[in-house]
């Protein structure tokens, strides 16, 4: 939604449960959301939180079938739980972007990402919609583009390149 005239965009970050990325698909929904926001994964968070004002909170389940929510108005609550999401934020790993860097496919790129977020061959072959050996041959792609002798290492390169930040 835009800001209203005069008024900045309110500052939005989200930090998405691992087990949303590993659906299938999963991945793509995170890109999207981070369009519009700073996205991390991290944990097993299945709430949503929205702190207004620094006194305003909102929060409820992220799960299918709830729509259950509460309201609170302190601003001691708001600030422990903003300090408590700051921690959280810290601790996560932040959506890289969707553009791949020059030389790598689309889809090694996916692969490189979803790798970067801890999902190992079989989670990213499910995420993907493809099998491990293709996952395998994606990471063995990425092997000869960085140079790298070991999966280790190309992951370890990718980090120098810059690629694994946002």
């Amino acid at each position: 939604m835009p800001a209203a005239a005069g008024l900045p965009r309110p500052h939005r970050r989200t930090i998405c449960a691992r087990r949303v990325v590993e659906e299938p698909g999963g991945d793509l929904a995170v890109q999207l959301l981070a369009r519009d926001s700073r996205v991390r994964v991290g944990g097993c968070l299945d709430v949503s939180m929205w702190i207004v004002d620094g006194k305003h909170v909102i929060f409820g389940p992220m799960l299918p079938g709830f729509s259950d929510a509460a309201y609170i108005r302190s601003p001691h609550i708001a600030g422990a739980l903003h300090h408590i999401f700051c921690m959280l934020w810290e601790k996560s790993v932040p959506v890289l972007p969707s553009k791949p860097p020059g030389g790598l496919t689309k889809a090694q790129w996916r692969v490189l990402r979803l790798l970067a977020l801890g999902l190992d061959d079989i989670a990213a072959a499910r995420v993907t919609g493809t099998t491990v050996k293709t996952v395998r041959a994606h990471v063995a792609a990425l092997m000869v583009a960085l140079d790298a002798p070991t999966r280790i290492a190309a992951g370890a390169e990718a980090a120098a390149r810059g690629w694994l930040t946002k």
